[in-house]
């Protein structure tokens, strides 16, 4: 009977690590987790090595990393100042390739997120797939985009390495149950009592329900194909901004006002308010975020499905229903 196999996962106690932890228990995997928070569920549980501990914390990465056999790499900070950012997202990164590296090499895959695209740059309509460009100025945005970017370019160093079997995968908007916010990417929620929207009710939506981001990890790592490669995982159903609020409202009977604000018409005011600011001695990115957050790009996912034939299984409305359920 052959070793069960050694799983690290960075990352573990969030909500992608979380369930990416429990599928690759069902498949008799041993389970090394680094991540802060408690998950009750694995008390007792002998197939979970828990190292209760920050990614940046000294000698942590390096004990992690002893007879592991795959590496799952989805550790970022979501809160904090610079330094934290740039201490757990970039340079831990660094870090655990650079071990990896030097004890010989191994198996990883790295989460990295649609959001180091250089969106802003497209036209409407325009097609953002694994080729188009990084963003050209990550200090315009903020902390989280910033260090996931700058964390991705020092992976893209490994993706040709000769040992470290490296594949990044940059996952559209993760929902499913037990996450924080299924309209992340779609409307603010104001104090709880209003939905804010920024006037681009035709805007395409790359949603990857959190079940199928999940499987399509375990896939990559076991495809010997996927590695030195970069994938953009969304299921190929992509609503629109307008049709995914009216669904979620139909599936949870949340009634708040929603109010729209026409961000496409307001750009000009933004870079009105740049001039000033850049008047007065400050630094100010307020046209480019909001030149950002209006831009209506097509994010294509179609090159897993062509070389992995990986296909997404859950569609928004059946992602939102489980979802609404678990919220019942």
């Amino acid at each position: 009977m052959s070793e069960r196999r050694i799983a690290l996962v960075t990352g573990g106690t969030g909500f992608i690590g979380r369930a990416l932890v429990d599928a690759l228990l069902a498949q008799d995997r041993i389970v090394r987790v680094i991540g802060r928070r408690s998950v009750l569920r694995w008390r007792g549980n002998p197939a979970v090595e828990h190292l209760r501990a920050d990614i940046s914390d000294t000698g942590i990465i390096e004990g992690a990393l002893d007879d592991v056999d795959e590496v799952y790499h989805l550790a970022a900070a979501t809160s904090g100042d610079a330094d934290v950012y740039r201490r757990v997202t970039v340079e831990a990164t660094e870090r655990l390739l650079d071990t990896i590296a030097a004890r010989g090499g191994g198996r990883v895959v790295f989460v990295s997120s649609a959001s180091v695209y250089d969106a802003g740059a497209t036209a409407r309509g325009g097609i953002i797939d694994e080729d188009f460009p990084l963003e050209h100025d990550p200090a315009a945005r903020g902390l989280y985009a910033r260090a996931k970017t700058e964390s991705e370019e020092v992976a893209r160093q490994f993706l040709d390495h000769p040992t470290v079997k490296l594949t990044i995968v940059r996952p559209g908007l993760v929902y499913g149950p037990r996450g924080k916010n299924v309209l992340n990417g779609v409307a603010l929620s104001l104090r709880g009592k209003l939905l804010i929207t920024t006037g681009t009710p035709l805007k395409l939506l790359p949603l990857i329900y959190i079940d199928d981001l999940v499987d399509a990890l375990i896939r990559i790592v076991a495809s010997d194909g996927a590695v030195g490669r970069i994938y953009n995982l969304a299921h190929p159903e992509m609503p629109t901004v307008g049709l995914f609020l009216k669904t979620y409202r139909y599936v949870s009977g949340d009634r708040r006002r929603t109010v729209d604000v026409p961000l496409p018409k307001l750009l000009p005011m933004f870079s009105a308010l740049d001039r000033i600011a850049i008047a007065m001695g400050r630094k100010s990115n307020y046209s480019y975020t909001a030149a950002r957050l209006a831009s209506c790009p097509i994010f294509s996912a179609d090159k897993i499905r062509r070389e992995l034939g990986f296909e997404p299984r859950v569609g928004f409305r059946e992602g939102l229903a489980k979802v609404c359920a678990d919220r019942a």
